[in-house]
């Protein structure tokens, strides 16, 4: 049995007031795996992320970073987290090495390797053109990169990212999800976005929170996998494709396509596809597709999360 690199344990917090913010959270992410966080304004994504890194105490539960107690231990197990936060705290009179020379001071980097660990964190962020510039001067795209590199200092074994590609031009996004997939091998790492499409790109499992429990987790495939509906692009006189469908099921829609062809969704018991398809060939009526009809994150997280009036 595997071992997981970050364990949540049963958090519980309540605020005064008596808000419940996390009511039994728990979930592991192991080594060389990308999970995603996700839940909307209020959920208790914010108030999990500061128990993982210290900076809140639980009321009830844990966490552990490679088997270390964050509420026992706290200064072992945040020395294993590279944190990169949504809300970035800079000193804008420094440069961008002088700013990482700090950092990997506090952090513990030796002081003969903290040139080459800078060189790292700069490259793997692709910061290298800016190294020497006043982070008064960087703008959002660079001081989100500045802070992916602080996160890396000191090679942490976990890392927390928080809205990391806020500020991102498409194309620096394309090289950070590269970068994420290449960091995975030797890293764990937890991924925190309201951006669902980058969720969705990068991440091997999601954890979805809404009013302080965890309402779905499961593999990308698990979450958007098949459902009731099966999707079919068909070809032939309305009538007959009406009718065809009608024989196999009396819930489907129908649209016509730009070139001629029609889209139906069908609904059914079971798996249908193999009935549609004899039942169009028997009428026949041309096919080109008949599968499932494939869902989005986005989709999956609205209808576990979104609530008249909310």
């Amino acid at each position: 049995m595997r071992t997981p690199s970050l364990d949540v344990l049963s958090l519980r917090k309540v605020y005064p007031g008596g808000l419940v913010a996390l009511d039994g959270v728990s979930f592991s992410v192991y080594r060389g795996e990308i999970l995603g966080l996700l839940g909307p304004n209020g959920a208790g994504k914010t108030t999990t992320i500061r128990i993982i890194t210290g900076y809140l105490s639980p009321d009830q539960g844990d966490v552990e970073v490679e088997g270390i107690s964050v509420t026992k231990d706290p200064a072992r197990a945040k020395a294993r987290i590279g944190y990169m936060p949504e809300v970035l705290p800079f000193y804008p009179e420094l440069t961008v090495r002088e700013y990482l020379a700090f950092r990997a001071g506090i952090k513990g980097v030796p002081s003969r390797e903290v040139k080459k660990e800078i060189d790292r964190v700069v490259s793997l962020a692709f910061i290298e053109d800016v190294a020497e510039r006043l982070i008064a001067g960087l703008s959002k795209g660079y001081r989100q990169r500045l802070g992916f590199a602080d996160a890396l200092l000191g090679n942490p074994p976990v890392l927390l990212l928080d809205e990391p590609t806020i500020g991102l031009d498409p194309n620096q996004t394309v090289r950070f999800r590269q970068v994420l997939r290449e960091l995975r091998e030797e890293h764990t790492i937890l991924f925190s976005s309201h951006i669902l499409t980058e969720v969705e790109a990068v991440c091997d499992r999601v954890v979805i929170i809404d009013r302080g429990r965890i309402v779905a987790q499961g593999g990308k495939e698990d979450l958007l996998g098949e459902g009731r509906k099966v999707e079919v692009e068909i070809k032939g006189e309305e009538g007959a494709i009406r009718e065809c469908l009608g024989s196999v099921s009396l819930d489907f829609s129908l649209e016509v396509l730009k070139d001629g062809w029609y889209r139906a969704l069908v609904s059914g018991e079971g798996d249908i596809r193999n009935q549609i398809v004899r039942a169009c060939c028997s009428q026949g009526l041309d096919l080109r597709k008949v599968d499932w009809e494939r869902t989005s994150l986005e989709r999956v997280f609205l209808s576990l999360t979104q609530e008249e009036g909310r």
